[in-house]
């Protein structure tokens, strides 16, 4: 006996396929927002600012700028980002795939 569309969807999901979409769409959202930090396929970040907060901070740790700290802590947390992206692409395209089906038979 064949499964409906809708049974296969909730084998082994907690939510419905409404709130799939919808949890779908907050997270374009939030992808969207990281493709502006992207140029040439990498990332890249606008200098610090001498005149901005971060620039004076900057000034006063001379030794240690706090800026090289803050700038990482975004360069990890775009990587990041886009990691999941890439994972949510893929568990959305898996069913499409030939080679991978939800069951674990290829």
């Amino acid at each position: 006996m064949a499964e409906s569309k809708e049974e296969t969807w909730l084998a082994g999901r907690s939510e419905t396929p409404e709130e799939a979409l919808r949890a779908g769409s907050e997270l374009s959202k939030i992808f969207d927002s990281i493709d502006s930090f992207y140029v040439d396929g990498a990332i890249k970040l606008r200098a610090v600012e001498a005149r901005s907060c971060l620039g004076g901070d900057d000034k006063r740790t001379n030794a240690f700028p706090l800026s090289l700290a803050v700038t990482r802590n975004l360069l990890i947390a775009i990587d990041h980002l886009h990691s999941l992206r890439v994972a949510a692409d893929c568990q959305l395209l898996a069913p499409l795939c030939p080679v991978h089906s939800r069951s674990g038979q290829s």
